[in-house]
Parts: C-alpha cells; structure tokens; sequence
C-alpha cells in the first residue's frame, strides 16, 4: 500500500514539476559526473570541457534565463552520517561553480544531498553509477525573470517535501535522480567552511599529517581582526609594484567549502602568481590561508579529504605546494593558516562574504 501511495505521488509531483518547467522554460537537459569511493571534487578543467560538450559554454550561460538544480548522490556502503556529508560535498561543489561565476539569468534552484541512493535492501553493495552529482538545466533565451523564477521554485520545493511514507518493512526504497524529483531522504546543502558548521569530527575518519602536527593551536582569546590598511591586489588583469611587507588579496583564488581543493576559476590567477614568483626571483612570501563561517575567530575548517581540522593551513600548504612542483624554490615560502582571525568581510551577510574569506593571500616578505 505505501509503495503505490508513493509511486502514485511522485508521478503527480513529475507532471507537476515538468508543467512547471515548460511554462517558464524552452529547453531542459542534465549531466551527471561519476566518482570514485570517498571523493568528491570535479577537476576545473574537465568540469568546464564537459560543460562545453553539452553546449553550455560561458556564452550560453552569460545570454540566457536559467535554471539549475543539483543533486549530489553516494552509493550504500558507510554511516548515513558520512554519506550524508559526502553526498552534500559533491553537489556543493558544482553549486560553488555557479555561486562564484554569478551568471546574470541564472539562478539555482536548489541542491540536494541524497545518501545512499537506489539503496533498497540491508547490506547492499558498492555500485559506481549511484556516487555521482547530477546538474540539470533549464533554460529560455528570454522572458521570465530570475526573481519569478524563484518564486516558483520556492513552491516547487515546498510540494517535494510533504510527508511520503517511504519504507517498506524497514527498508528504505528505491529512488533515482533521473526521475527529476526530490529524494524523500534529500536534503538541501547549506553553506559550510567552519568546524563551527561542520559535522562532528567523530563522524568522519581522522587521518593526522606527522608534518602538521607540529601546527600551533589558535589562542581562545582570538579576536576577529578587519583589515586596517589597504591591502594591494594581484589579478589576471593586473600586477601591482609589490614591496616587502605589503599584504596581497589574490584575487580569484578561492576553494570550495570544507576543502583545500580551488574554484576552476582559480587556475588563471594561480599561473600569474607563479609569474610573479618567477619574475622576481629574490622575492620571498608568507602565503596565508582563512576559512569562512566561523563562529569564533579560531575556529577552524575540517579539511573533508584529509580529516583533520587544518582547512587554513591545508589552503596555504595546497598553493605552496603549487608553486615548489612548478620550479619554485621551497626556501623562498613559508605559510601558515589563520583560521578565522583575519576575515575580509565580518559579519558574512551573504553567500558572496563568505567565498570572499574563503581564500589565501600573500605577505611580501622580502623583495
């Protein structure tokens, strides 16, 4: 009897949906990315290629209305905590993509974590086609706007999460994305950086780095400290006359929440700090590392690939580490993460503020 009652209503809820669709939309299409057991990041390069594929180059994205939903999906094996995170870091990743390009007519949806998806008896299996994060688009060259867009939207959402019985003699049954519907066990991704927002650390496997356990534990009378001098600026466009002791916003060099993996669109920036680096070859740097969304100025990221609660130093290690493998001399950086101490923008208001303290700067320690 549930299993009709709900199959009844997820067809009610897909017409519904795809009316929707059609009325504010021309086109609608999706996308899905597989991954390995555990990871979750999508290489820059190959997200933009795969993207491009399908037609929706940076041209499609800049002149049309859209519409995105993402799901992020794990397959059975693990905790329904882990995967729960775990299939949040993989749709979270792709939503970051288009938080940080700012598109003029798109707007996102939603983005759901679904833990084990297509799971429907005890002890099942690992299966590769269900760890994956599934992008769909919808889009029209012209006519609604993105304000009624997520009017709509809101509504949609509301109707996805009305109480469904969704087992069946204490399983729990099976569910696709392709269907195009909200998962009974989806739940949407909140923005994270912080061990503030994060889950417990017992929840995830802890994997120590000998090398950083060295690291300085931030004081509990850490204060929030805005900058209190221009900070000078490095940017694709630009390179500023840099002199020991200036501070410099790297602009561009942002990460995707809970990791110290960077946004695709930090690889041009990354290639003119090298530049920098390689033109002056007496320059020497302090590369500095922060999170966002903390509570306490101390409070700290879990790095989600390495367990451990260094986020800001792992950021600063992974551009240090960018620079020594492209030639750079290891003598000439040091680094070091401030956690939260050092935000740009406090409090984060918007989603904008917090991929904004999200990042790593430089100190020009010797020209």
């Amino acid at each position: 009897m549930f299993s009709l009652r709900r199959q009844c209503y997820l067809v009610i809820l897909c017409i519904i949906v795809s009316l929707r669709g059609f009325a504010q939309f021309n086109q609608c299409d999706s996308i899905e990315w597989n991954f390995g057991v555990n990871q979750f990041a999508i290489d820059g390069d190959n997200l933009l290629a795969d993207l491009a594929d399908k037609g929706w180059d940076e041209s499609f994205f800049q002149t049309k209305q859209i519409e995105v939903t993402i799901f992020g999906a794990t397959d059975c094996p693990g905790s329904m905590a882990y995967n729960t995170k775990l299939a949040g870091n993989r749709a979270l990743y792709l939503r970051n993509y288009f938080e940080v390009s700012e598109f003029p007519g798109l707007t996102i949806a939603d983005s759901y974590a679904i833990p084990e998806r297509n799971c429907t008896r005890p002890g099942q299996g690992y299966n590769p086609a269900d760890r994956v994060t599934h992008l769909r688009v919808c889009w029209s060259d012209a006519g609604t706007t993105p304000a009624q867009i997520k009017t709509t939207e809101e509504e949609t959402v509301v109707d996805a999460q009305k109480p469904v019985d969704h087992t069946i003699e204490g399983q729990q049954t099976e569910e696709k994305v392709q269907t195009e519907q909200v998962d009974d066990n989806a739940q949407p991704i909140e923005q994270r950086d912080s061990s503030a927002v994060v889950v417990s650390p017992t929840d995830v496997p802890v994997v120590l780095d000998s090398a950083l356990s060295t690291i300085p534990k931030m004081p509990d009378s850490a204060a929030f400290i805005l900058p209190t001098k221009p900070k000078k600026t490095l940017s694709v466009e630009k390179m500023e006359d840099l002199n020991a002791g200036d501070e410099v916003i790297v602009e561009g060099l942002n990460f995707y929440p809970g990791s110290h993996r960077t946004l695709p669109e930090a690889k041009p920036i990354l290639k003119k700090l090298l530049e920098l680096m390689q033109n002056n070859p007496t320059m020497m740097i302090e590369i500095q590392g922060h999170v966002c969304c903390a509570s306490k100025p101390n409070d700290d990221g879990l790095d989600d690939e390495t367990g451990d609660f260094r986020l800001s130093w792992n950021r600063a290690q992974f551009v240090r580490d960018y620079l020594v493998q492209n030639g750079i001399d290891a003598s000439r950086i040091t680094y070091r993460g401030y956690a939260m101490t050092h935000p740009l923008v406090y409090p984060e208001a918007t989603i904008q503020d917090q991929i904004k303290n999200r990042r790593v700067e430089i100190l020009i320690t010797a020209e």
